[in-house]
């Protein structure tokens, strides 16, 4: 790992709720990390790159000369990913994939790290074709080549129970070693490539019938910690989702009842844009449990939410340990169990470079992690608290 990644992860440890300037300290937190220049930078200098790292024109001409190398057109826009710190559109990654000559896994840990994107979405036509031709050590030219002879895929809802799940596909993809028969494949299946995410969904219904059920993790949480005005109705997915969270009734009582925390997450300074972005919301989890093409990153966040609170829970519950304490292991556990839901899913696994990561990673460093969790969610409420109630009392819990 890089001199970034250390020092990022070191904060994962220095930060601790019982500190008197605890939320100053988040603030300087959600404002250390990189933008994608500084991490481009990283990555050229990994790749060669020797002049002055501070002068954008080099490195502008040394990223340029890859892809004349490589008989690739430059990206449009170069300079603006410095002079304006602009994130790059996916297709532009996989082109600079490409320029630099990267192989599978190579891409997979630009993408994690650098573009903080998820890599190869096994159930987008043009993405496979890019994983294919890395495979083969084929161009980016002979990728459009094959790209410009595919079916075009049409997402729409999950609703068939003949779905291709992103393992199926990398087995089917691996075994296939001739481009007529990768382009016979897409026609055969085009109907099953057209559903993102179906294996992350599938997780994520599975999880949330865990969480909402009648006898479920939220009813049982709800009754444990005596909770009763709850308990004896069906609990809505507000409701839920609130629990999760761990916000209380003071929380959301100037929301307007639009059951949304768009108010309190937006421009919310201990909250890094890139978490803020495609936050965890009722809204996403309805879409997603009836089958709706959503993003990514949305995808991706919920999944780690869910399978979070879902760990925590369940020790809890089956009363081994005190109320959400951890024992030795147990962080590693969760961590583990997180990741191999993502990885099963297409996702990359988690990274403290990436802001959202950055708060179950270091939340999962207390003694009490899923606590650790909901008092950062207070933090992050009491800090846009005065754009609810202009002139209210922070609420000092």
């Amino acid at each position: 790992m890089g001199v970034y990644t250390d020092s990022i992860e070191e904060k994962i440890y220095d930060i601790r709720p019982e500190d008197a300037n605890y939320t100053d300290e988040l603030l300087k937190m959600a404002q250390s990390f990189r933008d994608f220049d500084k991490a481009l930078d990283e990555f050229i200098v990994n790749h060669g790159y020797s002049d002055d790292i501070d002068n954008i024109d080099n490195k502008i001409k040394f990223i340029k000369t890859k892809f004349k190398e490589a008989q690739m057109k430059n990206p449009r826009n170069m300079k603006k990913w410095y002079s304006e710190h602009k994130r790059i559109e996916k297709d532009t990654a996989y082109q600079l994939c490409f320029a630099f000559h990267l192989n599978i896994d190579e891409t997979k840990d630009f993408f994690r790290r650098v573009c903080l994107l998820r890599c190869f979405d096994l159930h987008n036509i043009d993405e496979i074709v890019y994983y294919y031709c890395m495979k083969h050590e084929l161009t980016y030219q002979d990728a459009l080549n094959i790209i410009h002879q595919s079916p075009k895929d049409n997402k729409g809802k999950i609703d068939s129970h003949e779905v291709l799940y992103t393992s199926t596909i990398a087995d089917e993809i691996n075994r296939i070693h001739d481009i007529s028969e990768l382009l016979n494949f897409f026609n055969n299946n085009i109907e099953q490539l057209s559903y993102n995410n179906a294996t992350a969904i599938r997780n994520i219904k599975e999880i949330w019938h865990m969480i909402k059920s009648q006898e479920g993790l939220a009813y049982k949480e709800r009754q444990l910690s005596n909770q009763f005005e709850m308990t004896y109705k069906q609990l809505s997915d507000w409701d839920i989702y609130l629990q999760i969270l761990g916000f209380e009734e003071y929380h959301t009582m100037h929301l307007n009842k639009d059951r949304s925390l768009k108010p309190i997450l937006d421009d919310n300074r201990l909250l890094h844009p890139l978490a803020q972005e495609s936050f965890p919301d009722r809204g996403g989890i309805n879409k997603m449990i009836n089958g709706e093409h959503v993003s990514d990153e949305r995808v991706r966040k919920l999944l780690i939410l869910l399978v979070f609170y879902k760990f925590w829970m369940t020790m809890y519950l089956d009363n081994k340990h005190e109320k959400y304490g951890a024992l030795g292991g147990d962080a590693d556990r969760c961590m583990d169990e997180i990741n191999r839901y993502l990885l099963e899913s297409g996702f990359p696994t988690l990274y403290a470079g990436n802001p959202f990561d950055w708060i179950f990673m270091y939340s999962l460093q207390d003694d009490y992690p899923l606590e650790a969790f909901r008092g950062f969610m207070s933090r992050v409420y009491t800090s846009n608290e005065d754009k609810l109630v202009p002139h209210a009392f922070t609420n000092p819990k």
